[in-house]
């Protein structure tokens, strides 16, 4: 199975377990433990299979790193951290807390 029928099969378990969900909400008998559990497990599965179907980001030392979705990355060969578009970082120890930045500063215009 490729990783994009993966996703498929995956977005088709988590869409029937929230509609089984709100179907309970709407008839006023609520969502059971067993259909929200089943909705959390089918939600972690279509991200994980979401996560699947990313390429790669490109390291500017030439190896493929894995991408996240979500997170930044950090390349395994050289320590470099990467966004999952392949944008180079600053290093970590230029990161916020590290520097005194505060959390206004890395979101002021």
């Amino acid at each position: 199975m490729t990783p994009e029928e993966r996703y498929d099969q995956a977005h088709a378990r988590r869409y029937a377990a929230q509609r089984a969900v709100d179907a309970a909400s709407i008839d006023g008998t609520g969502a059971t433990l067993d259909q929200l559990w089943e909705l959390a497990q089918a939600t972690d599965a279509e991200r994980e299979a979401w996560r699947a179907t990313l390429p790669p980001v490109e390291c500017p030392c030439g190896r493929e790193v894995p991408a996240d979705g979500y997170q930044d990355v950090e390349c395994g060969a050289c320590g470099r951290w990467l966004t999952c578009g392949g944008s180079e970082l600053a290093p970590v120890d230029q990161w916020g807390e590290e520097t005194g930045e505060t959390w206004s500063e890395a979101v002021a215009p």
